[in-house]
């Protein structure tokens, strides 16, 4: 359904989007400031159903991956996700602490890639504004279950808020973040098909665990260090 819905609706809602855009181009500086303000609201609100409507397309394409087992290295998923994340990284002068040992594993899927960057821009996005982000990012292993902790400093959130972050478009205080807020909800269904589990604790003001465990069949461990740019 959401790829039915997110397909049908891209295109009348760029049309939307350009006729919009066009008409606040054209009427720049001409118009009372009301109608301006108006417009701009229009503007703001199309750019925030587009974002919403190619969160669902993302979401669908994560439902839609086939479940091919694959060699692993999480030791380089995890270094990718950081450069990746670099730049955020480095504007927030945030501190990322990886863990001792990451393995090779064999799982069904490519896409913890996309869970490590998800957990650590959000941790980033969501620091206290009265500290430097830092997040340590812990692994160990129970047989063949792998779980790794990823624990922030930032502005956290209570029990109430718990039970709801892992849902679609949903947001933690009135703090301005980019994004549409499906990231966890793609964390979720990626550890999900993965047939693991990811729970979220947090403390108002101190910060948050995000704790991600799913099954492996191992290959063998390689060893990272402190991320910082």
């Amino acid at each position: 359904f959401a790829d039915l819905a997110a397909t049908t609706l891209q295109e009348p809602l760029a049309q939307v989007e350009s006729f919009v855009t066009m008409i606040e181009s054209q009427t720049k500086g001409q118009l009372p400031v009301e109608e301006e303000n108006s417009l701009n609201l229009a503007v703001a609100r199309v750019e925030s159903m587009k974002g919403q409507v190619d969160g669902l397309f993302n979401l669908s394409k994560v439902d839609a991956l086939p479940q091919e087992s694959t060699i692993v290295d999480l030791k380089k998923v995890l270094d990718d996700a950081l450069n990746d994340l670099s730049q955020l990284i480095r504007s927030r002068k945030a501190v990322i602490e990886t863990p001792q040992e990451l393995p090779v594993v064999t799982i069904s899927s490519k896409e913890i890639g996309r869970v490590f960057s998800h957990l650590i821009s959000n941790s980033i996005q969501y620091a206290d504004k009265d500290r430097d982000p830092r997040i340590a990012i812990n692994f160990s292993r129970q047989g063949n279950i792998v779980e790794l902790l990823f624990t922030d400093n930032g502005i956290g959130f209570d029990e109430e808020q718990a039970q709801n972050i892992f849902q679609a478009f949903n947001r933690i205080g009135a703090i301005e973040v980019t994004g549409i807020g499906v990231g966890l909800v793609i964390c979720r269904r990626v550890i999900e098909q993965l047939q693991g589990t990811i729970n979220a604790e947090g403390i108002p003001g101190q910060g948050a665990i995000i704790t991600v465990r799913f099954p492996v069949s191992y290959t063998h461990l390689t060893l990272p260090t402190i991320y910082s740019v």
